[in-house]
C-alpha cells in the first residue's frame, strides 16, 4: 500500500511540476487583484515577455525546479503562449 501511495504522489507532483507555470498564470487570471497587478506590471514595463519570463524564473527559483527541456505550446492560461516544463 505504501508503495502505491508513493507512486501516485510522485506522479501527481511530477505532473504539477511540469504544468506549474501554466497553473500560476491561470491563478493570476482568476484573481481580480493579481490580474490587475499583472496588467499594471505589463503596462509599466511595456514588455509582456519580460514580465512573463520573470514570473517563470521566480516559480522555478521558489520551488527549486529545473526545466526538463520540453516546451508546452498549448497552455490553458490566456496570458501566455507557451511555457517550459519543469521537472
Amino acid at each position: 500500500m505504501g508503495q502505491e501511495i508513493t507512486k501516485f504522489t510522485d506522479g501527481l507532483l511530477d505532473k504539477i511540476s511540469e504544468e506549474l507555470t501554466d497553473i500560476v498564470f491561470q491563478y493570476i487570471e482568476n484573481d481580480k487583484e493579481l490580474l490587475k497587478q499583472y496588467l499594471d506590471l505589463v503596462a509599466n514595463t511595456g514588455n509582456l515577455r519580460v514580465v512573463n519570463s520573470n514570473i517563470a524564473k521566480a516559480v522555478r527559483s521558489r520551488f527549486n525546479l529545473k526545466t526538463n527541456g520540453s516546451q508546452k505550446m498549448n497552455p490553458k492560461s490566456k496570458l501566455i503562449q507557451s511555457y517550459s516544463e519543469f521537472e
